[in-house]
């Protein structure tokens, strides 16, 4: 369901476009500077001013799409639909969404999700994916490994259901888990790898749970 509408698209590019433009403009002219100075000069500066307007450019499109994310984003509810008629705000939200993370690498993710609209505390870490971050709450210094998946969004049939996931502080999240809407982790809970936390559930503070779907496997201290 997660893809790029002709409006998003448009949107997108009614923007680019222009700084494109822009930008190979200021490109053409600078370049036309440095031709004047010596070959070594040229070799000097050509690389490094290119990246600079790369760099520039490609920031610019991700924060006009974290921005397109938290301007369709932040509806809870229940909604029927159909396949070929999805609403328009979930449409724009994961079209702008699947821009950002083609462009922002893993490194980043935090930070990038943060701009889309997730409540992220301080020292987290995100190895894996949250798929609707304007859903998402995380407390500090909790951990989400590799591949794992934070869902606010869940289809059954011809219902849409989109509700917040809060994760608590100091949280771990095993590789490929999977985090279904509405659910909440308490602080400190261990989420172990490959584990399916079901639409709603609740996790109790400092257990662990594993399995598919979750099942506490210890409980508090």
């Amino acid at each position: 369901m997660a893809h790029l509408t002709k409006r998003t698209f448009f949107a997108i590019l009614s923007f680019t476009l222009p700084a494109a433009v822009l930008s190979g403009l200021a490109v053409y002219l600078l370049l036309c500077f440095i031709a004047s100075l010596s070959f070594g000069a040229f070799l000097a500066l050509f690389i490094p001013v290119i990246l600079v307007f790369a760099i520039g450019y490609l920031s610019l499109v991700v924060a006009f799409c974290c921005r397109g994310v938290r301007t369709w984003g932040g509806s809870e509810g229940v909604f029927h639909i159909k396949w070929a008629d999805e609403p328009e705000f979930w449409n724009q939200k994961m079209g702008y969404l699947r821009v950002v993370e083609i462009l922002i690498p893993k490194e980043l993710r935090a930070k990038a999700y943060w701009r889309c609209g997730a409540s992220i505390g301080d020292g987290v870490i995100i190895a894996g994916q949250l798929t609707d971050p304007d859903l998402v709450e995380i407390g500090d210094g909790a951990f989400i490994g590799e591949d794992a998946r934070v869902l606010g969004h869940l289809v059954e049939g011809d219902t849409l259901y989109l509700k917040k996931v809060k994760i608590g502080k100091n949280c771990t999240l095993g590789t490929r888990s999977l985090i279904m809407p509405g659910a909440e982790i308490g602080e400190g809970a261990t989420v172990g790898a490959c584990t399916l936390v079901s639409k709603n559930k609740k996790i109790l503070a400092r257990t662990v749970w594993a399995g598919v779907p979750a099942r506490e496997v210890k409980g508090r201290p």
